[in-house]
């Protein structure tokens, strides 16, 4: 169990913390201890879930989780704050698995089923993407912001993590931000991705009628285009590859000035995870 002190000023990682991995989780798990942890640099690892379908023939295209993979440098004690998200697995009698992410409060945006434009949002969290409609049977939803669920068994859940100075507060107070959101896989149409900091993509749509994605105040969610649409703004969300049936999770990352977008996806059909390593002191 970690105490409420992590690393002290030693050069090297002291008794009985000779595992240097602080926080590693995978599928819907969170970590919210309030473990004070050490100045020093640390690499990230963390990914939303990845999404498929599944028809009569075999599973359909994958829809990965956006990811990030970053080594940072911390100059003051901090604690964390990580939620994670599960893959999803759709079947074409909607039993499958849906895409969660433990996170409950304020800032969760799920993804959406409903044939509807989804609502702006002001927070920093993203939002989400808008469903995919076929022939005005809602045949895909969409992925959530990087707290947010999916909208049904064939998008997947988003993955957050945060280093906060101690005693701050969660959505408010943040040295370093890292935000990733789920896939989405369809079988007749194709939901938008949640936007990770900027606006979600708008779906893919069969009968004339499409519907946008949600926006914040760092970029448009995806236009109503019948073909979908990415969002706008860093780490924005995704309409569908080009020739498959699924879209990519969006990515985006704070570095204690500056919002950044990461173009990195899930190497297959994964669960989010979240994986933070000490690598050494501040000064070598």
């Amino acid at each position: 169990m970690l105490q409420k002190e992590f690393f002290q000023v030693q050069p090297f990682n002291p008794s009985p913390y000779w595992d240097p991995v602080i926080v590693n989780l995978s599928g819907a798990q969170k970590f919210e201890e309030d473990t004070i942890f050490k100045p020093g640099r640390y690499r990230i690892e963390m990914q939303a879930g990845s999404a498929r379908s599944k028809l009569a023939n075999g599973y359909t295209d994958i829809g990965f989780g956006g990811k990030i993979v970053q080594d940072i440098t911390v100059e003051q004690d901090f604690i964390i704050r990580a939620y994670c998200g599960s893959k999803s697995s759709g079947t074409l009698n909607s039993d499958g698995q849906v895409g969660i992410n433990p996170y409950n409060g304020a800032f969760k945006i799920n993804g959406v089923w409903a044939a509807q434009n989804v609502s702006a949002v002001n927070n920093i969290f993203g939002n989400a993407g808008s469903s995919g409609l076929y022939y005005n049977q809602i045949s895909c939803s969409s992925s959530g912001n990087c707290l947010g669920n999916g909208g049904g068994d064939s998008a997947a859940a988003g993955s957050c993590l945060h280093l906060l100075p101690v005693g701050g507060i969660f959505g408010t107070d943040y040295l370093y931000a890292f935000h990733t959101t789920g896939g989405v896989a369809g079988i007749l149409a194709i939901g938008g991705t949640g936007g990770a900091y900027g606006g979600g993509a708008g779906g893919t749509s069969y009968s004339g009628t499409a519907y946008s994605g949600g926006s914040t105040p760092y970029g448009n969610g995806g236009s109503a285009n019948t073909d979908g649409s990415d969002g706008s703004g860093i780490g924005h969300g995704k309409k569908h590859k080009s020739g498959t049936s699924a879209a990519d999770g969006a990515a985006a990352w704070f570095d204690g000035t500056n919002w950044n977008q990461s173009d990195m996806v899930a190497s297959g059909y994964f669960d989010g995870k979240i994986f933070v390593k000490y690598i050494g002191q501040l000064y070598v």
